[in-house]
């Protein structure tokens, strides 16, 4: 989440993270904790402030996300949305029994556990999560043409000029024919090696390692003595 930040405000942003993980399992112990003993108030004021700061602060990662080039991709499990579905859903329901039960010290702050429950839902909706070969590879090209278009027109003019250059070496010196030279010339820039070394997926890979295990193997007896 609020990924790309400067250096100086991702400091900042750490403590927030953190919190955003920390209070709702919180929450949803504080309320726990009155299931097991509910002679006391629920403190549901303590925890639906505590559930709705997390769901305020990936609120506000979510709008930063959404104005960045390929903010809004996600890999691996959803661990931020998972810590805070679970504990705030429970939180809610406890909560909920102690509004009924007239045990709740403020039942005004359901809706901060209520808004965790929403945000998270949300989250799994707005961060679209890249998994496998294939969308993993889409993903790199998307990153290397977001990083391509950073850089200043002068710069990618230098970049393509030494290419073409390097090209035409190769070219001359028949190491690649002038069909493959021309393609290459033509690709957008940072995709040349992933174009003519392209990365196999992974069960391919793994079979091209295997056979060539098999290949380079020694044979048994080949080299033993003959007396």
């Amino acid at each position: 989440m609020a990924r790309n930040t400067p250096k100086a405000l991702g400091c900042l942003m750490v403590p927030l993270h953190i919190s955003s993980l920390v209070m709702p399992l919180m929450a949803g112990l504080l309320m726990v904790s009155w299931a097991f003993d509910p002679s006391d108030t629920a403190l549901v004021s303590r925890a639906g402030f505590m559930a709705g700061f997390a769901a305020a602060w990936i609120a506000i990662c979510m709008v930063l996300d959404s104005t960045r080039p390929d903010g809004r991709t996600s890999s691996g499990p959803r661990t931020v949305e998972y810590l805070n579905l679970v504990p705030s859903s429970v939180g809610l329901v406890i909560a909920i029994l102690a509004i009924l039960e007239g045990q709740a010290d403020s039942p005004i702050w359901v809706f901060g556990l209520l808004s965790n429950i929403i945000v998270a839902l949300t989250s799994f909706k707005f961060y679209q999560n890249h998994e496998g070969f294939e969308a993993g590879q889409r993903l790199y090209r998307r990153q290397v043409q977001f990083a391509i278009e950073a850089l200043d027109a002068q710069r990618q003019l230098e970049i393509r000029t030494d290419l073409n250059s390097a090209l035409t070496v190769l070219e001359q010196r028949g190491l690649i024919t002038a069909d493959i030279a021309t393609t290459y010339r033509y690709l957008p820039l940072g995709l040349l090696g992933h174009t003519a070394f392209p990365k196999p997926p992974p069960e391919v890979a793994r079979r091209r390692r295997t056979a060539e295990q098999r290949r380079t193997a020694k044979p048994h007896g080949t080299n033993e003595s003959k007396e």
